[in-house]
């Protein structure tokens, strides 16, 4: 959206999961092309957006949010607004609140809101307009991965891009970081992709956050899921009269944290 949006003024935030626990680390990359119009803000407003940007202290949730509000209102009253958050998800709590109330309100101002998020996060996103993306055609990704290795001047093999597509299951993000985990030699073929293929990358590393932070047996779990996918459910394979109702799902915390597919049949 950022590479089309000709003639329009950006502002433009992309979360890493770094900086999550970094209050209104988000905000502070959205907003600062914008902070040379801080004049224009009433006193209280522009004193109030200056101190939390300053010191990472949101205070009261309202009037930081009526400040950040006001001040992109301002960058809109020049000209047409694209406001894009990329992980919307992954940014700290007080800017994914502030951005949230600004969205929720620019319907008027010649300003266009574009946010990326991990779908099952409702309650952040209430209130704006939602699209679900589908995963995309294993077409579609075989060029995405053709273009990005022509961007870095490397070969890549098509049966190990088709190997990289299906694992990556149309998510782009996936496709990419298993693109820049796979090494010059296992990009032509010459030596064997791992199994499964490594990745590296932002996407890469919020997930070995949140595994880490699973209970053991959650871990164990989810390490013989990936060893073998199509391996049956020991909970679901064994005896109803030898099974205990009463012991937890290990993999319930997986769920809660979006580490584990859903079961598609």
């Amino acid at each position: 959206a950022v590479d089309e949006s000709h003639g329009l003024t950006v502002l433009r935030a992309r979360a890493a999961p770094g900086e999550g626990r970094l209050p209104l680390a988000g905000l502070h990359q959205l907003l600062r092309p914008a902070l040379h119009r801080l004049p224009r803000l009433r006193p209280v407003q522009r004193e109030t957006l200056t101190r939390a940007l300053d010191t990472g202290e949101p205070g009261a949730p309202l009037p930081l949010a009526n400040a950040a509000l006001g001040l992109i209102a301002e960058t809109a009253a020049e000209g047409p607004l694209l406001l894009c958050v990329d992980d919307f998800h992954l940014l700290d709590a007080p800017s994914r609140e502030t951005v949230a109330f600004a969205a929720r309100r620019l319907t008027h101002d010649g300003a266009a809101v574009l946010l990326s998020a991990r779908d099952g996060d409702p309650d952040r996103l209430a209130g704006i307009p939602v699209l679900r993306l589908r995963p995309l055609r294993e077409e579609a990704v075989l060029d995405l991965l053709s273009d990005a290795s022509r961007e870095q001047a490397s070969e890549l093999a098509a049966p190990v891009a088709v190997t990289l597509a299906r694992a990556a299951e149309g998510n782009p993000r996936a496709a990419l970081e298993l693109l820049e985990g796979a090494g010059p030699e296992q990009r032509t073929g010459a030596v064997a992709l791992d199994q499964p293929p490594r990745s590296r990358g932002e996407l890469t590393d919020a997930f070995a956050t949140a595994l880490a932070r699973l209970p053991r047996a959650t871990r164990l779990a989810l390490l013989r899921v990936a060893a073998d996918p199509h391996a049956p459910d020991p909970e679901s394979a064994a005896p109803a009269e030898t099974a205990d109702w009463d012991e937890p799902d290990p993999a319930e915390p997986s769920d809660h944290a979006a580490l584990e597919p859903a079961d598609p049949g």
